[in-house]
């Protein structure tokens, strides 16, 4: 007997006996992971040999961290930046300010991608940068909760652009960014990233830039 297992399976119809639940990682899982990640570091780019123990000790510490490391997809990231920056990571106490600076890391990536140059630049300079992406990204996400939905049809994508006109977003350049992905259930398959479904790389990520969205509303109206 064979078994198919897929993290998405929206398409799926039929009814099985047997079902199957995604866990993540286990606590033994989290430390091999970090080890490795940074063994391959050292070997690559000649990194600190002590980084991987002294994350690990971060996230025992904080028992919210150790929590969500538990997610592949933020195990990853949180790893990143570590290696990208230990010294911002370590002032993490709260999960909004975890997300926050991974969000930073990736906007630097995307700044990257496009060849501007942000070593020099402040953590608001960098959001002022990609602005227009970070807009689209928390209004997309806040639109998602509304309609209670993690798969991102592209009718939900085409009231975003549209409710976001002035914004010119460019869907392609906003995948880039590395927090939005794209999903083709089409039987023939499409090129136009419009047509296709979208998703966040993780649920968490959609929760974070909804409340971000929120937050800017509040602010803007107690202005």
């Amino acid at each position: 007997q064979h078994n198919i297992l897929t993290s998405r399976p929206y398409a799926i119809k039929s009814s099985y006996d047997v079902k199957l639940e995604i866990t993540g990682f286990t606590n033994d899982n989290i430390v091999k992971y970090v080890e490795q990640f940074f063994d391959q570091t050292i070997k690559e780019i000649n990194t600190d040999s002590s980084k991987a123990q002294k994350l690990l000790k971060l996230l025992e510490s904080n028992s919210s961290i150790w929590g969500v490391a538990h997610i592949p997809v933020n195990l990853e990231l949180i790893c990143s930046l570590w290696n990208n920056n230990d010294r911002k990571i370590t002032t993490v106490l709260t999960m909004t300010v975890l997300y926050d600076n991974i969000i930073e890391w990736q906007c630097r990536r995307y700044l990257t991608k496009k060849n501007i140059n942000h070593e020099d630049l402040m953590t608001q300079d960098v959001y002022d940068k990609c602005n227009a992406e970070l807009q689209f990204l928390e209004y997309l996400a806040f639109k998602g909760m509304q309609c209670d939905e993690i798969m991102l049809t592209p009718a939900i994508l085409k009231e975003a652009k549209d409710d976001l006109k002035s914004l010119a977003i460019d869907i392609p350049q906003i995948l880039k960014m590395g927090i939005l992905k794209s999903y083709d259930d089409t039987a023939t398959g499409t090129q136009n990233q419009t047509e296709k479904q979208h998703y966040f790389v993780h649920l968490s990520f959609q929760e974070h830039l909804a409340a971000r969205h929120l937050l800017s509303i509040l602010m803007s109206t107690n202005k």
